[in-house]
């Protein structure tokens, strides 16, 4: 899905559930009792110069202890004003949805792109003057490339995205990527926020990577200014190498030795080979990380090598590992049958 119709569908989205919100009313709940209140205020878009027009931005109030319920919705009017009576004393999560045809981004009360980290508003008074901005919607964009900056991605790499919910957890929110073009670029727009992209190869002929600014749990902090983002997607490694028995002259036979790779820290599912006839092993197509090898003599004949390390990496992908497995302990002596005097 490209970035434009998800962005189609972002605004088809919001007017279908606002409009739904107007048809079952806007009403506080009837079992609501005692005084009522209004909150108002003002919406502008992108700067106080320019207030939205009418029907453009809907506002929601939602009372935080009736949280999953319906809230009052209403519409701004020509002058990008709102108004929401009704409401009953309490402690309100205010969201204001963008629903014209210009990129401006949703948020809640504060500026705020997503509820868990909302300004909440103490409602006990009528409340005017509750202004907001809402800020223009930027672009991530760049070039993804494969393997070096001499090779751009052609239409052959996906960029996915994912955005901090302020509670620790990071979500798409749908419509979470888009695919580059014939020229490797690519350009995603997106509401404030935190923000982690992933890009990942189509046919899996390269490692996928991702971007996500200082810190991975931080994410790419992006505004309302255009943010450029070139990614290069690795390529796989190898690991080869060769096994001798007792001496590097005896190389291993075709399938004397398993070789088992394991990802450290992580277990269970490993790859393993054998030996071929010239005691050569490989395992082909392996991803950025540390490795430990172990080698299995399975004639049990020679000695087991239980961990040699192996590493990954922008330093190399391509590391060779010869191994020479010493003979088993045996014991020897004579045996004697009978008198031995």
């Amino acid at each position: 899905m490209t970035s434009r119709s998800a962005a189609a569908m972002r605004r088809a989205l919001i007017v279908v559930v606002t409009t739904a919100a107007l048809v079952v009313g806007v009403q506080v709940p009837a079992a609501a009792t005692g005084p009522t209140f209004t909150l108002s205020g003002t919406v502008y878009l992108g700067t106080t110069a320019t207030r939205a027009p009418a029907g453009e931005v809907s506002v929601y109030a939602q009372r935080i202890d009736d949280y999953g319920s319906t809230g009052p919705t209403v519409l701004v009017d020509a002058s990008g004003n709102y108004s929401i009576s009704g409401l009953v004393a309490g402690t309100y999560r205010v969201y204001f949805a963008y629903l014209g045809t210009q990129d401006f981004a949703n948020q809640y009360w504060g500026n705020k792109p997503n509820g868990n980290i909302a300004t909440l508003i103490d409602v006990g008074a009528n409340l005017a003057g509750q202004n907001i901005t809402l800020p223009k919607r930027a672009k991530i964009s760049g070039t993804a490339y494969l393997g070096s900056s001499a090779t751009p991605a052609a239409s052959s790499v996906r960029v996915f995205w994912s955005r901090a919910d302020g509670w620790g957890n990071w979500s798409s929110g749908g419509a979470d990527y888009t695919t580059v073009d014939a020229s490797g670029a690519y350009s995603l727009t997106l509401d404030p926020g935190n923000y982690r992209l992933r890009f990942e190869s189509l046919d899996n002929s390269f490692q996928s990577t991702q971007l996500y600014g200082a810190s991975y749990n931080q994410g790419i902090v992006f505004g309302t200014s255009n943010l450029l983002q070139d990614a290069t997607l690795p390529p796989y490694g190898s690991i080869t190498g060769r096994v001798s028995l007792g001496t590097t002259a005896s190389p291993a036979g075709a399938g004397a030795v398993k070789v088992t790779l394991t990802t450290t820290g992580i277990s269970g599912g490993e790859p393993t080979t054998l030996t071929d006839a010239s005691g050569n092993y490989s395992f082909p197509r392996v991803g950025d990380g540390s490795y430990s090898l172990r080698f299995d003599h399975l004639a049990g004949d020679f000695k087991p090598i239980a961990s040699v390390g192996v590493a990954i990496g922008a330093a190399g992908r391509t590391p060779i590992k010869n191994v020479t497995l010493a003979p088993a302990n045996t014991i020897t002596g004579q045996v004697f049958l009978g008198d031995s005097g």
